[in-house]
């Protein structure tokens, strides 16, 4: 159904005077025409039988309000899906939008937090599964094509496909750890040691919390901590994703706040002022088995769909938003196995 869509692609870059009808097309003139110039509109259309497969299988994650927190890929036609596991609560309703546009409720499944991959299930109907294929031959500078539906305020809507190109074949991304995007310093008050923040990072886990440069941290997840050294040790035990408890004093009054965990490599980078762009980088980026690294213009809310390549077939889950081009995807080896085996367990049990 798409294998046109590959050799007319390619066209419309190799031969731009001469495509055949159908693809790409491009003046006489060397000047591109006003749309080409601006968004590749031609270029794109290319690429319209993919966006059926994208569209299909695709889910919108929301919050009470609507709004888009992720995406998901259904994997089966009963409505089994995969969605990034670390940008959603691990509790409380968790509300789709499928592919027919229509909203429900899904069921959390299994969650694996070495892949960050939750396994949900929904009502589903008008899905069009994907089909997987391997990424062995996958090479740097090969196309691939991922879905993305509002390229700067995110909003749930009609997803167009969003082409961009491998950079780095499948390799691990090792982590560098957890952190709360915090700056501190160990301080003495009335002959005993405290941990109190001399700054917060922009846009950083703490500060989504509600926390400040001033504040005296006192715990993090039930662990007291009274020094900087202390605070690192307890870090070490915690990973990118998690949701910690963490009770400080601000003033006279103490008070609690629940941090979603990020990775340092992000943070780090952060308090370096780096500049992300639109949308910003996902909560966790590093800690993977392997990933495929592309550049495609997508923002942290769409990780969870999937990377096709330009035959139509899925080759993995964007699973990490790194900086302002890259994007982590999991390969399909890596986890199609195992989903297979969490869904067999679900449906024995639900059988049951």
């Amino acid at each position: 159904m798409v294998s046109g869509a590959r050799s007319c692609l390619w066209a419309a870059f190799l031969l731009p005077l001469a495509v055949e009808e159908g693809c790409a097309q491009l003046a006489t003139s060397p000047t591109l025409d006003a749309a080409s110039q601006t968004n590749g509109s031609k270029t794109l259309e290319a690429i319209t039988p993919v966006l059926v497969n994208v569209r299909g299988a695709m889910v919108e994650v929301v919050d009470k309000a609507g709004q888009l927190l992720v995406r998901g890929t259904i994997i089966s036609d009963d409505g089994y899906f995969l969605t990034k596991a670390s940008e959603l609560r691990r509790e409380g309703e968790l509300r789709v939008t499928g592919p027919d546009g229509k909203q429900a409720s899904a069921r959390r499944v299994h969650e694996d937090r070495a892949l960050d991959l939750l396994l949900a299930k929904m009502p589903v109907s008008a899905v069009i599964e994907p089909t997987w294929a391997a990424t062995s031959k996958l090479q740097a500078g090969e196309w691939v094509v991922a879905g993305s539906a509002d390229l700067e305020g995110q909003k749930p809507g009609p997803v167009e496909a969003r082409l961009g190109v491998i950079s780095a074949t499948s390799r691990p991304i090792s982590s560098r750890g957890a952190g709360l995007g915090v700056q501190m310093m160990t301080s003495t008050k009335g002959g005993k040691n405290e941990v109190m923040l001399t700054d917060v990072a922009v846009a950083g886990p703490a500060l989504d919390a509600g926390l400040q440069a001033g504040d005296v941290l006192l715990e993090i997840g039930g662990e007291k901590v009274s020094t900087k050294e202390e605070v690192k040790v307890v870090m070490l035990t915690l990973a990118a994703g998690q949701e910690v408890a963490v009770r400080f004093r601000r003033g006279k009054s103490e008070r609690t706040a629940r941090v979603r965990l990020a990775s340092l490599r992000q943070l780090a980078s952060n308090f370096e002022g780096e500049d992300y762009g639109n949308g910003g980088v996902s909560v966790r980026t590093d800690g993977f088995p392997r990933v495929l690294q592309h550049a495609t213009p997508l923002h942290p809310q769409d990780m969870g769909g999937a990377l096709y390549d330009l035959d139509g077939n899925a080759v993995g889950i964007n699973i990490a938003r790194a900086d302002r081009v890259t994007t982590f995807a999991l390969p399909m080896e890596v986890f199609w196995t195992k989903a297979q085996e969490w869904m067999r367990q679900d449906r024995e049990s639900v059988g049951k």
